[in-house]
């Protein structure tokens, strides 16, 4: 099938759009579903245009999940791929994302309130943009978002329980939140650099002991300011761990004073040798970074 025109698809079923591959040649084109919704279409981008930007909305109130996989080869000159979603319920894409011509590194923009999931081990070469809503990084194997820098918005928010490896000399840049887990304990691990900006947040939930955790195998860059959101049921026992990290770059922090910690009474952070204490009243909470 070849959407060659700004089209608006609606999925009532998992065969709507039958079984062949899907070719998105247009920019604008919307798929909508009021139902749960799963299909096996491979998919490709190929807008062409100097400067075009190929983008493809998801919008209703049914999951969409699609395990197809996507070449981001095809359109000339067209640099970046959009995914925006405005759909009220999650969209999966649990296929890979793959790029195999260096001619033109494809980068991913994660538009839209909602929420989109990265299931597959990805190799587009391009960077990955959360512009708006959440990006939940999922995959079992390789990396999900390719190779390359991943940014996050002001208020755009970064999870999941996958692994994420920018490369040598990449880094994932926290502008906004991070959200380790599915709406739920879990960790996210980045093989690479992570750089909190000033003011980022992290939202942090345990549950029965257990936490959230940012695994960082490389730099984890700190900001004299940031906002950790505490939440979660149980006991909280006296350590928990919010980042692990190979290395610590204070950047402009010569402590964590100017850090905000909300939902632990009196909760203060800081930062004591190569490690980050959450500080807790009465028994403390120690987060240490290796």
């Amino acid at each position: 099938m070849n959407l060659n025109n700004i089209v608006h698809l609606t999925l009532g079923h998992a065969n709507a759009l039958g079984s062949g591959q899907i070719d998105v040649a247009a920019n604008g084109t919307t798929i909508t579903s009021t139902t749960p919704v799963t299909t096996g279409n491979d998919f490709t981008f190929s807008a062409t245009g100097a400067g075009a930007t190929n983008t493809i909305t998801l919008a209703g109130s049914g999951a969409m999940t699609f395990t197809g996989d996507m070449s981001m080869d095809a359109g000339a000159n067209v640099q970046t791929r959009g995914f925006n979603v405005t759909s009220s319920e999650v969209m999966t894409w649990s296929g890979n994302i793959s790029q195999t011509s260096a001619t033109l590194a494809r980068n991913i923009v994660k538009q839209g309130t909602g929420t989109m999931v990265l299931g597959g081990a990805n190799t587009y070469l391009g960077t990955t943009t959360v512009e708006q809503g959440t990006l939940l990084v999922n995959n079992t194997t390789g990396s999900g978002t390719g190779a390359n820098d991943v940014t996050v918005n002001a208020d755009a928010i970064l999870g999941g329980t996958g692994t994420i490896s920018p490369g040598t000399g990449k880094a994932v840049t926290v502008n906004g939140s991070l959200a380790p887990g599915n709406a739920g304990v879990g960790t996210l691990t980045v093989n690479g650099a992570v750089t909190l900006a000033p003011d980022a947040g992290y939202a942090w939930q345990y549950l029965n002991g257990n936490g959230d955790l940012v695994d960082v195998n490389g730099t984890l860059t700190l900001p004299a300011a940031a906002t950790v959101n505490v939440s979660g049921d149980g006991a909280l026992p006296a350590t928990m761990t919010l980042f692990t990290a190979n290395s610590l770059d204070e950047a402009g922090a010569t402590d964590l004073s100017g850090w905000t910690v909300n939902g632990l009474k009196d909760g203060k952070a800081a930062i004591q040798g190569t490690s980050v204490i959450l500080k807790t009243t009465p028994s403390g909470t120690v987060i240490s970074i290796r």
